[in-house]
């Protein structure tokens, strides 16, 4: 069966709609904090990133000082990136 140029068309249109209909479908636990249970005595509290997914906040909790939060982060960068030392110190 030869495939004509409207058949090709329709094919290409509905592939490309059931693509974009599984990316943008993101489901609601990506973005729900995580608490994760360091040790008997810290806590790690963590969220996927809304910007880059692979990317994560984390806040670290301390149970000696519950007002204390340290703040860390993941992030990606292209290999061999000459402007990731502009990130030191700050």
């Amino acid at each position: 069966m030869v495939l004509g140029s409207r058949n090709i068309h329709y094919v290409v249109v509905k592939l490309i709609i059931l693509l974009l209909l599984s990316t943008t479908s993101l489901k609601a636990e990506d973005y729900s904090w995580s608490i994760e249970k360091i040790n008997e005595k810290n806590v790690m509290v963590s969220m996927n990133g809304q910007i880059q997914h692979g990317d994560r906040l984390y806040f670290y909790i301390p149970s000696a000082n519950c007002n204390r939060v340290e703040n860390l982060f993941t992030f990606y960068t292209a290999a061999n990136n000459s402007n990731l030392t502009n990130l030191q110190d700050k």
